[in-house]
């Protein structure tokens, strides 16, 4: 099987990123193909697609995440930015996605990372 896993980081020792090295090890163990895509990757994520956007320090990202949470109102263009982020990771993964993949592990990408409660709490 062609697996991949999907993550705002595959880095360093964060507990995320151990376990997802610690399952691609039992997956590969056992057959199976293992692709990495992630804001940051380590250099022995391999194979795999370095997605900047998908970083929760990028830029674009922090924008967003800082005008989504604790305010009242939608901030102007909100909607439009997130819209636009979406396009740019999908085409992202599509360009990445050489082989099918038949089974995708999403590890901290659907929900907002530890790292990002600081910022909220400016």
């Amino acid at each position: 099987m062609n697996i991949a896993f999907i993550s705002t980081r595959i880095a360093g020792t964060d507990g995320v990123s151990l376990e997802i090295a610690k399952l691609a090890t039992i997956l590969r163990r056992l057959g199976h193909d293992c692709c990495f895509c992630a804001g940051e990757l380590d250099a022995d994520a391999a194979p795999g697609q370095l997605v900047p956007e998908m970083h929760f320090a990028h830029p674009e990202v922090r924008w967003i995440h800082d005008h989504s949470f604790g305010a009242t109102e939608a901030a102007p263009g909100l909607e439009e930015r997130i819209a636009a982020q979406a396009a740019r990771l999908t085409a992202a993964w599509r360009a990445s996605s050489k082989n099918s993949v038949d089974m995708l592990f999403v590890q901290n990408a659907r929900s907002p990372s530890p790292c990002t409660w600081r910022w909220a709490s400016r």
